[in-house]
């Protein structure tokens, strides 16, 4: 009788650890698609701050000033922080940023 008691109360609880764990897998799986979907915001985000600086200097043929070109290196180092094998990027925003940083520099921070 014990026996089956220590059977029944073992397969009680390896049914409630198993789904506890799935639960709890599916939990860690929305938590990481969701940051998947944040990661490509953001990403997007920077691309767009990236292409506009690009088009406020190189494109309109002005030069771009320290902080522009500070302003570009922070927007690149966290794109590339958030693709850091650079698995997702076609290189045009690895383009953008170079042509900003080998523009002509000027000291206004206005230009």
């Amino acid at each position: 009788m014990d026996q089956i008691i220590i059977s029944v109360t073992a397969s009680v609880l390896f049914a409630a650890f198993s789904a506890v764990g799935g639960i709890l897998w599916q939990r860690v799986k929305d938590i990481m698609t969701k940051q998947d979907v944040r990661d490509e915001a953001l990403r997007a985000l920077l691309f767009d701050k990236i292409a506009r600086l690009h088009a406020e200097t190189v494109e309109a043929g002005r030069p771009a000033s320290v902080e522009i070109k500070r302003r570009a290196d922070v927007a690149w180092d966290a794109y590339r922080a958030l693709d850091p094998d650079g698995t997702s990027d076609d290189g045009t925003t690895a383009h953008l940023h170079a042509e900003i940083i080998r523009a002509h520099a000027s000291e206004d921070p206005h230009a």
